[in-house]
């Protein structure tokens, strides 16, 4: 949080709550039953920015509201504040019955520290120890018109500087209150109620209290129901005009995105070229020795072709002699070499 405001509620014995703290740096939405102090807690608020009792609202009487909210002299109301200067904590302590229930205010420099007002038993410390306590850190006692100069920044406020409700005059802090005050009740206000509450205050304000729309705003009506009209045919169109944009879009993006496609696809078709080029010298290389091997493959054809038709010829002598062989071994199919030798001496002899 860096703006100016309350930054955390404590209750100290103070209406239902013997302790109840909230922080007020985000939107807060309080949910329970009735009756268990919801309404009671939004509006001690009033205790932070209303200089006058007399000036809030409660659902009691000022009396029963005061005996409600601090029924002791132990129950505080605590605020802890971001301010231009920093951090301050402004605090409303109940005086008690021997006191009439009357309230004290008091602010003082630095953090809210629950330690301050509450003892290792998580009772509340006296109000002597407090303010020793605390007196260090500035401790001071306010009255209602210091808490105005305080929250305003108008008038003298003992030193002690809130700047929560920063207004140029001084007369402009009843507007305000009136207006804080009925803020806070506005489930209880009607919708009539409202509207002369806000032209009552701001009536110094107006030049005038009613308009006539058909006298001061007929040409800005024509206008803006010529603009509707605009918007309406627009809005008949809005799809088609979308996807037209989201086609122009991807247009221009391929667009942009050609020079470099167009770079790389002549850096492929460059090395694509090189490769086919050497591949069509290398595949020359392999025709060449493809050529040669044929012409020598030819010469050998021709030349085993030349053998083939000598076999030939010798095949068919070597046929011719075969048979005249098989011829002569059929003529000496019964002869007996070792009888014909025997024969053969037995002549020699004769």
């Amino acid at each position: 949080m860096t703006v100016p405001g309350p930054t955390r509620l404590v209750l100290l014995r103070a209406g239902k709550y013997d302790y109840g703290e909230v922080e007020l740096t985000r939107p807060l939405h309080l949910i329970g039953p009735n009756n268990v102090g919801k309404t009671s807690l939004i509006a001690t608020l009033q205790f932070l920015y209303l200089d006058d009792q007399r000036q809030m609202h409660f659902s009691r009487d000022l009396a029963e509201t005061r005996r409600y909210y601090f029924p002791d002299a132990d129950s505080y109301v605590l605020f802890e504040c971001l301010t231009p200067t920093g951090f301050q904590v402004f605090g409303v302590h109940g005086l008690g019955p021997l006191k009439q229930y009357e309230l004290q205010r008091f602010a003082y420099q630095g953090r809210l520290d629950r330690d301050d007002f509450l003892d290792e038993g998580r009772r509340v410390r006296e109000a002597a120890e407090i303010r020793a306590r605390l007196a260090p850190r500035g401790y001071t006692l306010l009255e209602p018109r210091h808490l105005r100069a305080a929250l305003t920044g108008i008038g003298e406020s003992k030193g002690v500087h809130l700047g929560l409700v920063p207004l140029k005059h001084r007369d402009h802090y009843e507007r305000f209150r009136a207006l804080f005050r009925n803020l806070l009740r506005l489930a209880h206000l009607r919708q009539e109620e409202l509207k002369e509450f806000l032209i009552e205050i701001h009536s110094g304000e107006f030049q005038q209290r009613a308009i006539d729309l058909e006298r001061d705003y007929s040409g800005q009506y024509e206008k803006v129901r010529r603009g509707a009209d605009e918007l309406r045919d627009l809005k008949a169109i809005e799809p088609e005009a979308r996807r037209l944009l989201a086609l122009a879009e991807a247009r221009d993006r391929l667009r942009r995105e050609l020079p470099a496609l167009w770079a790389r696809l002549g850096e492929a078709y460059a090395a694509a070229e090189a490769r086919a080029v050497a591949d069509l010298a290398r595949l020359e290389g392999q025709h060449a020795d493809l050529a040669g091997e044929q012409a020598r493959t030819e010469a050998d054809r021709g030349a085993r072709q030349a053998r083939l038709r000598e076999a030939a010829g010798e095949r068919g002598a070597l046929g011719h002699s075969l048979a005249e062989l098989a011829a002569l071994a059929q003529s000496f199919a019964g002869f007996l070499p070792d009888f014909e030798r025997q024969r053969l001496r037995t002549l020699e002899t004769e």
